[in-house]
């Protein structure tokens, strides 16, 4: 979990000329490897719905440009920025083109970030073009009622350059809990989505692939969410476990991949009983590998382990 403190924003493309005009970000941080929407805002700065625009994040050499900016009205814009996994961590200026030029310096921070990998989303996924009431989030670890921080700021999706920001009706319900209405558009790209949160402290909050967007989705079968698992032991030697707290699905199955994208040939039994799958690694080289859960071909989840 980590705090942000300060954001500002820098437009206009010399490094050295910054504009009084934008006055907000929101958010005005993420994560490496985070896909966020955001919203600048700011007094006369005459955005215009004519044309394309241009958003770039700027650290000393490195830029992050956004993808297509979005007109809001004439004193605001949006934006989706896909964070690299390799961005210098820290304060970046912002440069904003849209009918003008304006900027805002130190206004956006890249954080190593924090992910939230027991953080549970029920259910944990939908169709596309479905509105979800009551979509419960629990993120273990937050304080989300607290002095400081009472309520949360945003909340969104994302998946590969897409974001999802169409959620309302947050209801806290304690420190770690909420609830919220969710609204997937029939557009919306198949797949694992990241589930992003940040709360009225600053604090971000992570779950990579938390929220499953299918066709095939059953909320009956997603009741409790599939892709949380335990490994162990961790280092292995000749055998893994993956430990669930809930019935293992029939369709459930794992895949080892090294860390140089090889899928390695290894065997499994599946232990109903038990909730768990148990496989034999002991004919595997020494080294770092990572464990997939797959749920009727989607990957659902991945974590590394080490074989010793």
């Amino acid at each position: 979990m980590k705090k942000v403190g300060i954001l500002i924003i820098l437009l206009g493309f010399s490094p050295f000329v910054f504009s009084q005009g934008i006055t907000n970000v929101s958010p005005n941080a993420g994560n490496r490897g985070q896909t966020l929407p955001i919203i600048i805002s700011g007094q006369n700065t005459n955005f215009t719905s004519q044309g394309s625009g241009t958003l770039v994040l700027t650290q000393g050499s490195f830029t992050i440009s956004s993808g297509t900016v979005t007109f809001v009205n004439s004193n605001m814009l949006g934006a989706v920025v896909s964070i690299p996994n390799h961005a210098p961590l820290g304060l970046y200026n912002l440069f904003v083109a849209q009918g003008s030029t304006h900027s805002k310096a130190n206004s956006f921070m890249v954080m190593q970030g924090t992910n939230t990998n027991n953080m549970s989303i029920v259910p944990a996924g939908s169709q596309p073009n479905k509105t979800l009431t009551n979509v419960v989030f629990n993120v273990p670890g937050a304080q989300f009622k607290n002095a400081q921080a009472a309520g949360i700021s945003d909340v969104w999706l994302s998946i590969k350059g897409q974001v999802i920001n169409t959620i309302s009706n947050i209801n806290i319900i304690s420190a770690t809990k909420f609830s919220a209405d969710m609204v997937i558009p029939v557009n919306a790209k198949t797949g694992v989505w990241d589930v992003n949160i940040v709360d009225n402290n600053g604090d971000v909050f992570v779950k990579n692939a938390g929220f499953l967007i299918s066709t095939n989705f059953s909320v009956g079968e997603w009741a409790i969410p599939l892709n949380e698992f335990r490994l162990f032991p961790n280092p292995a030697v000749d055998y893994i476990h993956v430990q669930f707290d809930h019935e293992v699905k029939e369709d459930i199955s794992i895949r080892v991949v090294s860390l140089n994208g090889q899928i390695e040939n290894v065997n499994y039994f599946v232990d109903y009983h038990d909730k768990m799958i148990r496989a034999n690694v002991e004919d595997l080289p020494k080294g770092t590998y990572l464990m997939q859960l797959i749920y009727k071909g989607t990957v659902l989840s991945t974590k590394k382990w080490i074989r010793q």
